[in-house]
């Protein structure tokens, strides 16, 4: 098949999407949204090869502008070149696409939608309207968890049931925690000096203030006594960009007894895959949150997770994996005070599920049977 990707080549997902469907034996094509040129990739195409060929290094509100008409021309020249592509998948879809939408419909024999996450939730009643047209139009819709899927079916009535398709996106870092659990965890310990006779706590995956960081370390300073002796603490600011909010935590850290471990600069694949498996806990208690591949990859690492139950994840008992739900933050500390190593073991069972629910080896089959109903019209 030859599939044009449309998003922001800004997106990890975007590219991790397009190179699963290399490996299957497409041709792949990636639309940067913010470029108005579509690349041929192949397996080699990192993220800054694509930003590197925008023709608006910043992309300011006229940029946007000039692109969005530079898109709409380079459309058209596409349909009167009669440029045929079996599919045009677009990765979240911004309100003003509606005039591209169209013309995407003329020059492919199938156009899907993608929605990311929980970025339906956040759309205003003016983008949920527009999307309510695209829905109309479009041959089908894809959606990476059911819980985005029922809030969709619910919003339109199950107008557009018959046009959804679960297609969730796999984790890279999924093949390399599978390796780095065959070396013990004692060894990976040692390697990233973390202490052997405490317990590695993680607090979230970002520099962001959604995570809650400094609420929970501030729940654990309660317990101060008890705890500094029990617990290591692990932080990831690796994403993100709020440095304001990595200074505050450390300021918090350095006027307690606990001893931690901050990163906020790159950490390769392998070497982040060995850190997942030498943690034992993470504490992932986000304001809002639509299936994050953080809690997943700590489950398939086997650490204890405690999720805040506000958050959607009652979905993963299906597979009967074993996370600890909490009402607030402050419940953390009675669990930490506790703490059984024997809460880290998952079923064999359950570990296998949750790899094919995570790993492309798996999840790109759902992508390739969802474009070959489209071009075979079985969404109809």
């Amino acid at each position: 098949m030859n599939i044009v990707l449309f998003g922001n080549a800004d997106s990890n997902y975007l590219l991790q999407t397009a190179k699963a469907l290399i490996q299957n034996s497409n041709n792949i094509y990636i639309w940067d949204k913010s470029g108005y040129k579509i690349h041929s990739i192949d397996i080699n195409t990192t993220k800054n090869d694509l930003i590197s060929k925008r023709n608006f290094k910043n992309i300011n509100y006229l940029s946007k502008i000039i692109i969005f008409t530079f898109n709409i021309l380079y459309s058209l020249v596409q349909l009167v070149h009669k440029k045929k592509y079996d599919i045009i998948d677009i990765h979240y879809f911004d309100s003003p696409l509606i005039v591209l939408f169209f013309i995407f419909k003329k020059i492919a024999k199938g156009v899907n939608i993608t929605i990311y996450g929980d970025d339906f939730n956040s759309a205003s009643k003016l983008s949920r309207f527009i999307l309510k047209i695209a829905f109309t139009y479009t041959d089908s819709i894809f959606l990476n968890n059911p819980l985005a899927a029922n809030k969709i079916d619910e919003y339109y009535k199950f107008k557009f049931k018959n046009k959804i398709r679960i297609c969730r996106f796999g984790l890279p870092l999924i093949k390399k925690i599978k390796s780095a659990k065959s070396i013990s965890k004692q060894i990976l310990k040692e390697k990233y000096g973390y202490p052997l006779n405490k317990i590695i706590i993680n607090i979230g995956h970002s520099s962001t203030y959604d995570e809650q960081q400094i609420e929970v370390l501030n729940s654990l300073i309660q317990f101060e006594d008890g705890l500094a002796e029990k617990i290591f603490i692990v932080i990831y600011h690796t994403y993100g960009s709020d440095k304001d909010l990595t200074n505050k935590i450390i300021s918090i850290l350095n006027k307690t007894k606990f001893k931690y471990k901050i990163y906020n600069e790159f950490i390769d694949l392998e070497s982040f895959a060995e850190m997942k498996v030498a943690t034992d806990l993470m504490i992932h208690v986000l304001k809002n949150d639509q299936f994050s591949a953080s809690v997943l990859e700590s489950l398939y690492a086997e650490n204890t997770v405690i999720i805040g139950e506000w958050l959607p994840y009652s979905i993963l008992s299906e597979i009967n994996l074993k996370f600890i739900n909490i009402k607030s933050i402050s419940s953390i500390n009675n669990i930490l005070l506790n703490y059984n190593f024997s809460l880290n073991i998952q079923s064999t069972e359950s570990i296998e599920k949750l790899e094919r629910w995570i790993s492309w080896e798996y999840c790109i089959e759902d992508w390739l049977n969802g474009y070959s109903r489209i071009l075979s019209n079985k969404f109809k």
